[in-house]
């Protein structure tokens, strides 16, 4: 019996699923552009979709209807936000593409001048996965500075 109960055990801790969202934001200060790209899992970020928007999108590839592109930029603009030097970023989505078991979605942005301070809140999926767990990298010539952000810190800073 004890065998059998470590066995149920070991097989549903093994089951157990992770929730992280990785975004990297990388500022090209010679084009004053800054590119933002953000993994998600897919059937993390589909049922999210579902469940905030509208029960029959499908995130496949090849397949993203012009309406399910706009539902990712309205819940990025809800839920994703970032400020340089004390000044909101307005970001726009130009599209994603499909890597495994991830969607990878892009954005861009205007920055002109020298990025010192970035301030991001980041409450991607949060709202479905209370240990969601997302990871954010800032890049500027070749320096990469991380957060990681959670429900309890969902916010943070970074100065150079």
């Amino acid at each position: 019996m004890p065998i059998i109960l470590g066995f149920i055990l070991i097989t549903s801790l093994s089951k157990h699923k992770f929730y992280v969202s990785v975004t990297d934001v990388i500022h090209k200060e010679e084009k004053g552009e800054v590119q933002v790209i953000s993994r998600l899992f897919v059937d993390d970020f589909q049922l999210l979709l579902q469940t905030r928007y509208d029960k029959s999108i499908r995130l496949t590839p090849g397949e993203l209807d012009v309406k399910t592109q706009i539902f990712i930029q309205q819940y990025f603009d809800q839920k994703f936000r970032l400020d340089f030097n004390g000044h909101h970023q307005n970001l726009t989505y130009i599209g994603s593409k499909f890597e495994d078991d991830r969607i990878v979605c892009f954005f861009e942005g205007k920055f002109e001048g020298t990025i010192n301070d970035i301030k991001v809140k980041n409450t991607l999926l949060i709202e479905l996965y209370e240990t969601q767990k997302n990871l954010f990298h800032f890049t500027r010539n070749g320096n990469i500075n991380s957060l990681l952000l959670i429900k309890e810190k969902p916010e943070g800073r970074i100065q150079i």
